[in-house]
């Protein structure tokens, strides 16, 4: 089922007010539900939100705002209006969904299980599917993760001469809470090297090639490339991060022809290149709290 097939549904199912209209909560948890439905029939029972739900209705700007506050299973419904909200958004930044959405999030201390939704007042009823693709889509993503359903390794790409260098990338993502996957320790002794390298990136959420004047595009680095694409295609959230280096002499590295239609960066120094990673992986870093 497509998106505007899945908003239609939702538009249809959702139940009318005394005034013979239908409210944007009642069809964002349709949407969801029926989305989730589609995916993991099975789980409907405990799926963040859809198990159960509280609302919270405001506004923002332009915007219309929808908050599914998870309640586990339960079939008590409270609906609350949090009225217009005051965010700490820059002036240029105030159409940016996931900007408002994470300011929201900060602002009414939402976690990982609860939902929002953006839908924009001056958009026609075509525009307003897609605020609701949009949003179906990310906090699918995020509930899936919340659910430990979602591949969370990193997959890191390089030639073995860099491997010092991929290290201390390595180290740093790991100190940030990431799960960066490099191949001399996620292989066992022994273990099928094509086999290996494809089952790793089945398990990761992102590859990134370190492309240096040493990376060429050849036997088992090919190999890596053929597969993050493969992922792409099957997983529309799965990110190709490339980041290309010099060397002291000045050489560049040269992106692979199969890499070049992502975006890839060529960042002057390796806290740029953390920089650049930690802007691209669909993953967040967590709250930040006393040891």
């Amino acid at each position: 089922m497509d998106f505007a097939s899945i908003a239609h549904h939702a538009f249809e199912i959702a139940p009318q007010n005394p005034d013979g209209k239908k409210d944007l909560k009642d069809i964002a948890f349709e949407a969801y539900k029926i989305y989730i439905k589609s995916q993991f029939p099975d789980m409907l029972s405990y799926w963040p939100v859809v198990a159960g739900t509280h609302y919270k209705l405001g506004s923002y700007g332009n915007f219309d705002i929808v908050i599914l506050i998870d309640q586990g299973p339960t079939s008590f419904i409270q609906t609350m209006s949090i009225g217009s909200l005051n965010l700490s958004i820059p002036e240029k930044e105030k159409n940016n969904p996931e900007l408002i959405k994470r300011e929201i999030s900060r602002l009414m201390n939402l976690n990982k299980r609860d939902a929002i939704f953006l839908f924009n007042v001056n958009n026609n009823y075509e525009s307003w599917s897609a605020d609701l693709e949009r949003d179906l889509k990310v906090n699918f993503l995020q509930h899936k993760l919340v659910m430990n359903m979602q591949p969370m390794k990193i997959f890191l790409s390089h030639k073995s001469i860099n491997k010092d260098k991929v290290r201390d990338f390595k180290k740093t993502l790991e100190l940030l809470g990431f799960l960066p996957w490099l191949d001399e320790e996620a292989m066992s002794a022994g273990a099928n090297l094509e086999r290996a390298l494809q089952q790793g990136m089945s398990d990761s959420c992102a590859a990134i090639f370190f492309i240096t004047p040493d990376y060429k595009d050849e036997k088992y680095l090919a190999s890596e490339i053929d597969y993050a694409i493969a992922r792409k295609r099957e997983e529309e959230n799965f990110s190709i991060i490339t980041l290309v280096f010099s060397n002291e002499n000045g050489e560049k590295g040269i992106v692979p022809t199969m890499l070049k239609p992502y975006v890839w960066k060529e960042p002057a120094n390796d806290l740029i290149a953390l920089n650049e990673i930690l802007k691209s992986l669909p993953l967040e870093v967590g709250d930040i709290r006393f040891k």
